[in-house]
C-alpha cells in the first residue's frame, strides 16, 4: 500500500485508490479530500458510486462527468480511471473550473513535473520489462528491464529502441514502428526477440501504447519474456510433428491452424504446409457427422471425447476410417475458441473386421437351403457395408452354348433385361473368365484395353469397373465373373476392393458348384430313367466325378473317367472294388447311408473316401435312385471338399476352443461395450451373460487400479500391440478377483 500511496500523491489533481469490485474507497491524496469535502474516516467509509455515476466507473477517460458533493452534482470535469494492478483501479477527476484555490495552486510546471514522476512510478511497478520512446529514442527503462537487458539506464537512455532488437527481427519491428509513426494500422500486440547486453536473445511478447510523456507523443513498449513458453511449444511441436499419428488444431469454424505431418499423410498430402488454410470439413465423409461431433465436444463435461470412429476423404477422395480423440478449446468463460484433437488411420483393421463378418455371414448361409438368387442378393447386401455396390452383376458362363446368364444383376442406371442368356465376345466379362485374372479397369485402361483387344463395349462406359472370375474348385475352371462398376467415381474403388472381391468371389464360386452339382444330379436322374443310352454319354463325359453303386451288395457298378483320376485306381480296379473299401465309415454304417438314399430320405452327405495311395479325402456326396436295364442303382456325385473342411475346422476349432476355455476371455468394442464373454468368464464374474452383453465393461471394475493403469492398456490395444499383466476386478458379488 506504501508504493500505491506514493504513486497517488504524484498526482496533481483529485484522485482515488479504490477496489475494482466493491468500489470502496481504498486510499486517497490530499486534493481528494479537499475535494470530497470529507473527513478522513468519512473518506474510507464511501464508495467512489457515492460521487461517480456507476457507468463512468471503467478503464478510460471521459470528459463532462459529473462528480457529487454532499449528494448533489456540482461539478463537471474530465474523469480517467486507470489499473493499479488485479484488484484496483486510479481513479483522477479534475475540473476547468476554479472552485477551490487548494485545487489549482500548482503551477503548469510542477503538474508535468509531477505527471513525469507519476508515469515513471507506475511503469517502475510494472513486473514487466517496460521503456518509453519518442521518434525511435529511448527516453527511459523499468528497473526489470535492466535487471534482464543487463543494460545500466544510462546506456539504454538516448540510443535508437533498435539496438536493443535482435537482428533476425529487426526488419519487421522496422516496419510496424515506421507504420505506427505514419499513422497507419499496426497491431499493438506482437511477438520478437530482444537482444540482451551480453548478445544473448530471449523471446518476448510486446506491447505498444501511445503517451503523452515530458509533454510529447511518446510510445510505452512493455516487454513480457516468453522465452521459457516458446521453448515449451517448440518442445511441443517438434514431439507433435514427429508423432506417429495425425495432430491438428483448428478455429471455431475448422481452419487447420495447425497440422502436424502425419496427419497430412493420412489425408494424402506430401507435407503440413498444404494443409494450413483448409478446413477440416472438405475432409469429413459426412458433414453432418462432424456437425454431430462438434455438438459433443461443445457440450462434454470432460476435457475430450475419446475413440470415436469416423469416416474420413483423403485428397485424392478416397474413403478412410480414422480413430479421434478430440476436444473444444474454450476460454475462461468456457466460450469455444476452436478444436484440437489426434487420429489414427483405422482403414486396414476396419476393412478386416468387415470382411471377416462378412465371410462367416456368408459361410454360415451357405450351408442352407436356399437358391442362388437369395445367396447372391447375401453377398450384395454384406458388400455394400464394406464398399460401393449400387451396381453389381454376377455372369455364369454355359460352356455348351457359349453363352452367359445373369443370376443376379442391380444397375439403377440401366434398365435393361438380362432374362435371356447372351454373347459376350471381347467383353470385359469374357476377358476376365478366360484369363481367369481380376481387373480394375477405368475409362482410360478401357480405351487401352479397346484397342489392344478388340474390346466390345457393350454398355455405357463406367468410371471404374471391378471384375473378379468365380473358379469351380473341382477342374480349376472359371465359371463367370462377379463385377462392380461406379458411373461417376474413378476412384470408388481400391487394388485392396479387388483383393476382398476375390476372397469374395472364392466363397460364391464354392455355392455356384454346389448348385451346379445339385442340378446336374437331378438332370443325371432324368437322363437316366430316359434310357442307358443317353446315360451312358451324360455319366462318361462329364467332368464331375461320378459312380454307380449296387445299394444292395455296394458293389461299384459302373465310374467314369473322372473318378478313376480322382480315387488314382484304373476302370477295371475300381468296379471290382465295393464302396464299403471306399468309404471309411463302418460297413454296417455305409449300408444304413445307402438305404437312406435309396428311400430318398436323403440326397446329400458327407464322408471320407480313401484313394489308392491311401489318402484320406473329405468328400461331398449327392446320391439319388436310378433304374438302369431295370435295375434300381445309386447314382452319386462326389465332390471333393477337403481344402474347405480343414479351413472350416479351423474356425470351428478356434471358436470351441474360446468357448470351452479354463481362461475367463471377454471382447469388447473400442468404448468398452462387452460383445462376448465365454462361459468360464460368466462363472467366475457371477453374472449372467445378459446382464454382461451390451454393458460397459467398466461394471466390472475394483477401484484396486488406477486411471493410468487403464489408460496404459487401452493405448497399447488400440495402436495393436499386445497388453499382458494382472488386473483386479469385482464380481457380481462385491468380491475381487485377480486375472
Amino acid at each position: 500500500m506504501d508504493s500505491s500511496h506514493q504513486i497517488i500523491n504524484l498526482i496533481p489533481v483529485p484522485t482515488f485508490l479504490i477496489d475494482k469490485n466493491s468500489f470502496k474507497i481504498v486510499d486517497y491524496n490530499e486534493k481528494a479530500k479537499i475535494l470530497t469535502q470529507l473527513n478522513e474516516e468519512e473518506i474510507k467509509n464511501s464508495k467512489i458510486s457515492d460521487f461517480i455515476a456507476t457507468d463512468f466507473i471503467k478503464i478510460g477517460e471521459f470528459e463532462k462527468c459529473s462528480f457529487r458533493i454532499n449528494g448533489q452534482n456540482c461539478l463537471i470535469g474530465n474523469l480517467t480511471i486507470k489499473a493499479l494492478d488485479k484488484e484496483n483501479l486510479i481513479v483522477s477527476f479534475w475540473s476547468n473550473h476554479k472552485i477551490d484555490r487548494e485545487l489549482n495552486k500548482t503551477t503548469e510546471n510542477k503538474g508535468v513535473k509531477e505527471n513525469i514522476n507519476f508515469t515513471k512510478a507506475l511503469i517502475d511497478l510494472s513486473t514487466d520489462s517496460v521503456f518509453i520512446m519518442q521518434n525511435g529514442i529511448i527516453r527511459y527503462a523499468n528497473p526489470n528491464l535492466l535487471k534482464v537487458s543487463g543494460y545500466k539506464l544510462s546506456e539504454l537512455v538516448g540510443i535508437k529502441f533498435t539496438e536493443f532488437v535482435s537482428p533476425k527481427e529487426l526488419e519487421k519491428v522496422l516496419s510496424l514502428f515506421e507504420n505506427r509513426q505514419k499513422g497507419k494500422i499496426a497491431p499493438t500486440k506482437y511477438e520478437s526477440s530482444a537482444k540482451l547486453r551480453n548478445g544473448k536473445s530471449i523471446d518476448v511478447e510486446v506491447s505498444v501504447a501511445n503517451l503523452i510523456f515530458e509533454d510529447k507523443p511518446s510510445f510505452q513498449v512493455v516487454l513480457r519474456d516468453v522465452t521459457k513458453q516458446k521453448i515449451a511449444e517448440r518442445k511441443y511441436r517438434n514431439i507433435v510433428d514427429f508423432a506417429p499419428i495425425g495432430f491438428y488444431q483448428t478455429s471455431r469454424i475448422g481452419d487447420f491452424l495447425l497440422v502436424n505431418n502425419e496427419m497430412a499423410t493420412i489425408l494424402g498430402f506430401e507435407n503440413n504446409v498444404s494443409l494450413i488454410s483448409r478446413n477440416i470439413s472438405e475432409f469429413y465423409y459426412s458433414t453432418e457427422e462432424r456437425e454431430k461431433l462438434i455438438e459433443k465436444y461443445d457440450k462434454a463435461k470432460k476435457s475430450e471425447v475419446k475413440n470415436v470412429e469416423v469416416k474420413f476423404k483423403k485428397k485424392d477422395g478416397s474413403l478412410i476410417w480414422v480413430l479421434m480423440t478430440a476436444r473444444a478449446i474454450k476460454d475462461d468463460n468456457k466460450n469455444t475458441l476452436g478444436y484440437d484433437g489426434f487420429i489414427i488411420d483405422i482403414s486396414g483393421r476396419k476393412k478386416k473386421e468387415s470382411l471377416q463378418k462378412l465371410m462367416l455371414n456368408l459361410s454360415k448361409k451357405s450351408f442352407l437351403n436356399i437358391s442362388l438368387k437369395e445367396y447372391l442378393e447375401l453377398i450384395h447386401k454384406e458388400l455394400k457395408q464394406i464398399m460401393k455396390a449400387d451396381n453389381f452383376y454376377v455372369a455364369l458362363y454355359n460352356k455348351i452354348t457359349d453363352k452367359y446368364t445373369f443370376p443376379y444383376s442391380v444397375d439403377p442406371f440401366d434398365d435393361d433385361n438380362y432374362d435371356s442368356p447372351m454373347y459376350l465376345h471381347n467383353s470385359l466379362t469374357n476377358m476376365v473368365r478366360e484369363t481367369k485374372q481380376g481387373r480394375m479397369v477405368n475409362k482410360k485402361t478401357i480405351n487401352e484395353l479397346h484397342e489392344k483387344h478388340q474390346l466390345k463395349i457393350y454398355d455405357e462406359i463406367s468410371a471404374v469397373w471391378l471384375g473378379v472370375p468365380l473358379i469351380d474348385s473341382s477342374n480349376d475352371e472359371a465359371i463367370g465373373v462377379l463385377a462392380l462398376q461406379d458411373y461417376t467415381d474413378e476412384k470408388a474403388y481400391s487394388e485392396d476392393d479387388l483383393q476382398t472381391l476375390e476372397i469374395i468371389a472364392g466363397n460364391a464360386g464354392l455355392f455356384v458348384e454346389r448348385i451346379k452339382n445339385q442340378e446336374k444330379l437331378r438332370l443325371a436322374k432324368i437322363l437316366a430313367e430316359e434310357g442307358e443310352r443317353r446315360y451312358k454319354s451324360l455319366f462318361n463325359d462329364n467332368n464331375s466325378v461320378m459312380l454307380l453303386v449296387d445299394p444292395k451288395t455296394g458293389n461299384i457298378v459302373d465310374a467314369n473317367k473322372s473318378a478313376c483320376d480322382f480315387y488314382g485306381y484304373l476302370h477295371q480296379q475300381l468296379i471290382a472294388l465295393k464302396i464299403q473299401q471306399i468309404n471309411t465309415l463302418s460297413a454296417k454304417e455305409v449300408e444304413d447311408e445307402m438305404q437312406e438314399a435309396l428311400n430318398e430320405g436323403r440326397g446329400h452327405f458327407n464322408f471320407k473316401h480313401q484313394l489308392a495311395n491311401s489318402e484320406i479325402r473329405d468328400v461331398e456326396v449327392y446320391s439319388g435312385k436310378v433304374s438302369i436295364s431295370g435295375d434300381v442303382l445309386l447314382y452319386s456325385i462326389v465332390h471333393d471338399v477337403t481344402e474347405r473342411k480343414l479351413a472350416e475346422e479351423k474356425v470351428l476349432k478356434l471358436s470351441t476352443s474360446i468357448e470351452q476355455s479354463p481362461i475367463s476371455i471377454i471382447i469388447t468394442d473400442l468404448n468398452g461395450a462387452i460383445e462376448y464373454v465365454n462361459p468360464y468368464y460368466a462363472e467366475i464374474s457371477g453374472y449372467d451373460f445378459d446382464e454382461l452383453i451390451g454393458h460397459n465393461a467398466n461394471i466390472l471394475s475394483s477401484g484396486v487400479q488406477n486411471k493410468i493403469f487403464y489408460k496404459e492398456l487401452w493405448d497399447t490395444i488400440l495402436v495393436g500391440d499386445k497388453w499382458q499383466g494382472e488386473m483386479c476386478n469385482k464380481k457380481k458379488n462385491g468380491e475381487l478377483f485377480w486375472e
